[in-house]
């Protein structure tokens, strides 16, 4: 009886934590090295399992940063559902900060977002990601916002630039953002947005071995927060155009 109410207990906390992570954005201490291992072992198999050989170009780029910045946004494209699996093992032992839409987080009743947390992975909200900054942790963000499985750019939305130069207000220094575009061996066709996203999801885990044809990853050179456009639009322009050149 005393391990049963014991176990309740337990359950009962958990589906607190899990309720409290889908309901609100919630910052949480950076990952263990046991949750970085772990976060770097399912990746890494995911990777081999739905996308295959990896090309990296650009990994000089990476290593500027890691030797002159302590405060570093990684901005990639987001073209594919297996992102957040390629870019992790690309970024080992720098325990990253995820930013993740509350759609992510609050799956399976919170659970999702429970169990992400503790590899770095935090709700979108632009005053957590300006603290993971100002902490001089790496931040990683999607400026798209949205996933276009169609292996076309989609627009930027405006938070990336509002949160370079907040934290770099706060900071007196300037916060670099480094350009990640990520193209793969093979997309579905346009014909995939007209489906809800679920079923653009569900459609390439399902059919995977068609489109497990490698990723190149091409890192560009950080960009400082000095050298933004002031107004956000602007700044989402110059951006994206920083972006488009590393996909020739």
């Amino acid at each position: 009886m005393f391990k049963i109410k014991k176990f309740m207990s337990f359950a009962k906390r958990r589906r607190a934590q899990a309720g409290r992570v889908k309901a609100e954005a919630v910052m949480t201490e950076p990952p263990t090295d046991f949750w970085e291992s772990f976060l770097l072992f399912i990746t890494r198999f995911c990777t081999w399992l739905f996308v295959g050989k990896v090309k990296l170009v650009g990994v000089e780029n990476l290593a500027r940063c890691r030797l002159s910045s302590d405060s570093l946004i990684v901005a990639p494209n987001h073209s594919s559902l297996y992102d957040v699996a390629v870019l992790p093992p690309i970024l080992k032992n720098w325990k990253a900060r995820y930013m993740a839409d509350q759609g992510v987080m609050g799956s399976f009743a919170g659970l999702a977002g429970l169990l992400l947390s503790r590899m770095g992975v935090f709700t979108a909200d632009r005053h957590l990601a300006v603290e993971v900054l100002l902490s001089g942790q790496t931040l990683v963000m999607w400026p798209e916002g949205f996933t276009y499985l169609d292996g076309q750019m989609g627009r930027f939305r405006k938070g990336l630039a509002r949160i370079a130069h907040a934290a770099s207000i706060e900071r007196k220094q300037p916060v670099y953002v480094l350009p990640v575009y990520m193209r793969y061996g093979k997309y579905p066709g346009s014909w995939i947005k007209k489906l809800p996203i679920r079923l653009q999801y569900a459609f390439l885990l399902l059919a995977f071995p068609y489109f497990r044809r490698g990723v190149k990853v091409v890192i560009g050179e950080a960009i400082s927060s000095n050298d933004l456009p002031q107004d956000p639009d602007d700044a989402n322009e110059f951006l994206r155009s920083e972006l488009l050149k590393l996909s020739v």
